[in-house]
């Protein structure tokens, strides 16, 4: 993304809800989010789960985790409570987003993990519904003062997302996928 924001930063990269965001415009959202994250003590190896389903605030979501070297878990919205907590567990995670309609099922998952790590929860409000108590907005963290890309270095091999299997015949297994190669097992 970095390269087509300098490269064509008016060109029209994500439309959402009638919304169109130019690259040079999504390159600096996920800088700010990004910055908004490390504030709250994201840092690079943390695993944070996304519990949504597609919006542009994921999108916003895994650039800017992937510019802190950090880990996008992102955890389909169809899974019920004990899936979502046993992908919680088995991730790592210690950061949780959820789609404001999914809330339920999240917090479920988190109280299923009893005393976990998990210490950071935004709320993504596509339903809009009134942020929930313990949760963040998310669309607060796009506000952040600094639009400057994050001083991380990252190398090609780091992790970018841990992607989980559906888990039909047993239980969800996890691919790590890094910057410039695909799967790593």
């Amino acid at each position: 993304m970095r390269r087509s924001a300098a490269r064509v930063p008016g060109k029209t990269a994500l439309v959402w809800r009638g919304r169109r965001g130019s690259f040079g415009g999504l390159d600096e959202a996920v800088n700010r989010v990004a910055h908004s994250l490390a504030d709250r003590g994201v840092v690079q190896g943390d695993r944070i789960a996304v519990f949504s389903r597609n919006c542009r605030e994921f999108v916003l979501l895994y650039f800017a985790l992937a510019r802190l070297g950090a880990v996008s878990v992102p955890i389909n919205f169809m899974l019920t409570a004990d899936e979502v907590a046993y992908i919680l567990g088995h991730s790592g995670a210690v950061g949780l987003i959820a789609e404001d309609a999914l809330a339920g099922e999240a917090e479920a998952a988190v109280k299923q993990l009893g005393d976990n790590d998990i210490r950071l929860f935004g709320w993504i409000g596509l339903s809009g519904l009134p942020v929930a108590a313990g949760w963040e907005d998310v669309a607060a963290w796009e506000e952040h003062a600094d639009a400057s890309e994050p001083a991380v270095l990252i190398g090609d091999d780091d992790p970018v997302q841990l992607m989980y299997t559906s888990g039909t015949e047993s239980r969800p297994k996890g691919a790590i996928m890094c910057r410039r190669s695909g799967p790593h097992t």
